[in-house]
């Protein structure tokens, strides 16, 4: 029984530590730095790091048209919105967003050229 027990317990940590949300909902990204360092060295070493472009809609939502890394632009009904707490983004302009894995780690305005 107490094997049982902690077998349990063994699995319930591994599946929590393991629970992400894809940044790719219309939802709130997590933040790659607000995790624990174990866990950011984790993701580095097994998930790759990925880009996308977006447009600022506001100070606080950036709609993403472009995955950089398979230089793909995404049609009107895949573009999504990344909602950011630090309402810093200046409507209009382009941002560099990097992910590692399902997680949000930067956001950077850039100079895009249609």
């Amino acid at each position: 029984m107490k094997l049982r027990k902690s077998m349990f317990k063994a699995f319930l940590m591994i599946g929590i530590s393991s629970l992400t949300i894809p940044a790719h909902e219309d939802a709130e990204a997590f933040d790659f730095q607000n995790l624990s360092r174990n866990e950011q060295i984790n993701i580095k070493q097994t998930q790759k790091t990925l880009y996308s472009l977006g447009t600022a809609k506001n100070k606080n939502d950036i709609k993403v048209f472009e995955h950089v890394e398979d230089k793909r632009k995404l049609n009107k009904k895949d573009q999504y919105i990344i909602h950011t707490k630090s309402g810093k983004l200046k409507k209009g302009k382009t941002y560099k967003l990097t992910y590692i894995g399902d997680y949000l780690k930067s956001i950077k305005e850039i100079k895009y050229n249609k």
